[in-house]
């Protein structure tokens, strides 16, 4: 008997059947085995060893049926894939380059309104921070105006003192001598907490100015259309950092046995740009892994610039007819 002697196959109606012999063969195995009641002896156990062989031979004939059966319409389901493979090849080509276009530039419009909405925060931040600045001033001048009334105070008590001083020289010439040098080490005092203040006053124009500097970033970044622009901006903006960085602070007071040494306060702004310009100042090593793990939890990160890759795809309607191959 054949492979496919025990099934049948109708191509057009994608159906199968068992075929008579197959059933009759079934039915005398079914029979034989029913005649199996208990294994007790010698007779009963070849008999049943006998029905079991039967009952096995149908179910690996009809294994081998069911594999041969199959192995035509496996070959016509391979040929279907590669014919459809070789059909969409180049629409799929096509629509990878289109989706890619359309990603771009919804990165590109991304990249813009989060620009936009930085520069609205900073901007925000600027007005808080002159708020601040405006009662911080008052505060100064208001503290400056009772030192100034406390130093003339101080002042003609001092005079009084000195008078006082004078008409008691022959008498009391080291406590004149003591009160001098109390009056010496005050102005010192003044001294040194007006050279603070004007240290204090150049510190908050140097932030200004790089407020100011980020917030034109921002908006340059808002206003780009380009990659390129954005790069530029950036560049831009980096270079005005550095010219901020690099004006002059006013000298410091030292006192009495004080060292004062100059030093950098080094904050990279753009690390990409630091390392094409100077790539002997930076060793980039960066954890992808962890760098996209802060991305997706909503932390900015300084020194990159990080953009999501936007896929575009589309629904199709209803196929009205099939294509023939």
């Amino acid at each position: 008997m054949s492979d496919t002697a025990l099934i049948t196959l109708d191509i057009q109606k994608l159906s199968a059947a068992v075929t008579p012999q197959a059933v009759a063969l079934k039915e005398a195995a079914l029979e034989v085995a029913a005649l199996i009641g208990k294994v007790d002896d010698a007779a009963s156990n070849a008999n049943a060893a006998a029905a079991q062989g039967e009952l096995t031979k149908i179910i690996r004939m009809a294994e081998v049926a069911r594999k041969a059966a199959k192995a035509p319409v496996l070959e016509l389901g391979k040929a279907i894939d590669a014919t459809m493979e070789a059909f969409t090849a180049d629409l799929k080509q096509d629509e990878w380059r289109i989706s890619k276009l359309v990603g771009d530039f919804h990165q590109l419009e991304e990249a813009k309104r989060k620009a936009a909405a930085e520069a609205a925060r900073l901007e925000q931040e600027r007005i808080e921070k002159l708020r601040r600045d405006e009662e911080m001033r008052i505060l100064r001048e208001q503290v400056a105006r009772e030192a100034k009334e406390r130093q003339e105070r101080e002042e003609a008590e001092r005079k009084v003192r000195e008078a006082a001083a004078r008409e008691q020289a022959e008498k009391d010439a080291g406590a004149r001598a003591i009160q001098q040098a109390k009056n010496a080490a005050e102005r010192e005092r003044l001294a040194k907490e007006q050279a603070e203040r004007d240290a204090q006053n150049a510190r908050a124009r140097e932030l200004a100015e790089r407020e100011a500097i980020e917030l034109r970033r921002q908006q340059e970044l808002a206003a780009a259309k380009t990659h390129d622009d954005l790069d530029a901006a950036q560049e831009r903006a980096s270079q005005m950092q550095a010219e901020v960085q690099a004006a002059p602070m006013p000298a410091p007071i030292r006192a009495s046995g004080q060292r004062i040494a100059k030093d950098w306060d080094i904050q990279v702004t753009d690390i990409w740009l630091l390392a094409r310009t100077h790539p002997t100042c930076v060793k980039i090593e960066p954890l992808l892994g962890e760098i996209k793990s802060l991305l997706k939890s909503g932390a900015k990160l300084s020194g990159i610039t990080a953009t999501e890759i936007t896929k575009a795809g589309v629904t199709t309607g209803r196929i009205l007819k099939a294509i023939e191959i």
